[in-house]
């Protein structure tokens, strides 16, 4: 598993979406850890972006536009990550990404 990759998940309420790893790497690469943080993916839908949503593509190694909610982290049981699915390689589009979760809890940009 790596931060930044897009895996599987079986979310409770929302049922079965791609996850985005946002947990650091040394958790993510350490086993002994059985919970990594993530944002729920889901189709980008037109008319249904929100403010709190940053829009993944066929560049991170997806099929179709999806929509990261940046402005909830879920804890994740390691056990129940699926199959990778994409990964958010470019460093600008994390550096994007990561301005805009800051944005959505209250962080000023430095």
């Amino acid at each position: 598993m790596k931060q930044w990759a897009i895996y599987n998940y079986p979310f409770e309420k929302e049922g079965s979406h791609p996850v985005l790893i946002i947990s650091n790497q040394s958790r993510v690469g350490n086993d002994a850890f059985d919970e990594v943080n993530g944002l729920l993916c889901i189709t980008a839908r037109p008319g249904k972006i929100r403010p709190y949503h940053f829009i993944l593509d066929e560049a991170d190694g997806l099929e179709r536009q999806t929509a990261v909610r940046c402005d909830h982290v879920f804890v994740l049981e390691r056990k129940l990550i699926g199959a990778k699915r994409g990964e958010v390689s470019s460093r600008m589009r994390r550096l994007h990404l990561y301005r805009k979760i800051l944005e959505q809890f209250g962080c000023p940009p430095s």
